[in-house]
């Protein structure tokens, strides 16, 4: 197992989409339970899962069986970073993981080869971050040294983590994916351009994952 931490961020309140993103059926899976089993056979034993009041009850029952904890957001509505906050200071009382990686429950094209190139750069020299670039946006998956959780601790507002990763830029590495990796669901039509991506996939796509490191 790794030494390494995880959060998957599923407190948003979906407004774009009219319903919770993170219960969305894709391929016949929730999007929550795609973003846990993908972290879970990276070899990360210890997830948790970040949710607001409203969805807590529907998410818990959706991954009951599976090896996650559950952590409400009671701040949800302040923006993501409150999220991010939430998953540090649960890390911070409750493991002594080396790192926190974060991810976003509406990237549903992450998968296990991706995370692996993220944790191995990290792995190798043990930067402050490790961040995932898709063209010229830099987002996640990233992963933070648990040297950063006091920082990561006073987030607020929708900006998340972005002034933490200027800060620490000189010894943090960014990792650049094929752009449709990154893609997120915000609205209906996001949700047809993965099911999209997804079935080129099927019909054997060869795009395949690959990490290049910069910064």
């Amino acid at each position: 197992m790794r030494d390494i931490a995880a959060a998957v961020l599923a407190a948003g309140s979906a407004t774009r989409m009219g319903r919770d993103k993170a219960l969305l059926d894709l391929a016949g899976e929730a999007l929550v339970r795609r973003s846990v089993t993908t972290v879970a056979a990276s070899g990360i034993g210890e997830i948790m899962v970040v949710v607001n009041p409203n969805n807590q009850a529907s998410i818990a029952h959706t991954i009951r069986d599976l090896p996650v904890r559950v952590v409400c957001n009671a701040r949800h509505s302040h923006g993501m970073g409150t999220s991010i906050a939430t998953a540090a200071a649960v890390m911070a009382s409750d493991s002594t993981a080396a790192a926190l990686l974060l991810l976003l429950v509406d990237q549903p094209l992450i998968d296990t080869s991706m995370l692996a190139v993220i944790m191995d750069a990290w792995d190798d020299a043990r930067p402050d971050f490790v961040a995932s670039a898709y063209g010229e946006v830099t987002t996640t998956p990233v992963l933070f040294d648990r040297s950063l959780l006091p920082e990561l601790r006073t987030l607020d507002g929708d900006a998340g983590a972005r002034a933490i990763l200027r800060s620490h830029a000189a010894n943090g590495r960014i990792l650049e994916f094929p752009p449709w990796r990154g893609a997120d669901i915000d609205a209906a039509d996001d949700y047809a351009a993965v099911w999209e991506i997804l079935q080129r996939g099927a019909r054997g796509d060869p795009t395949r994952t690959v990490g290049v490191a910069r910064g």
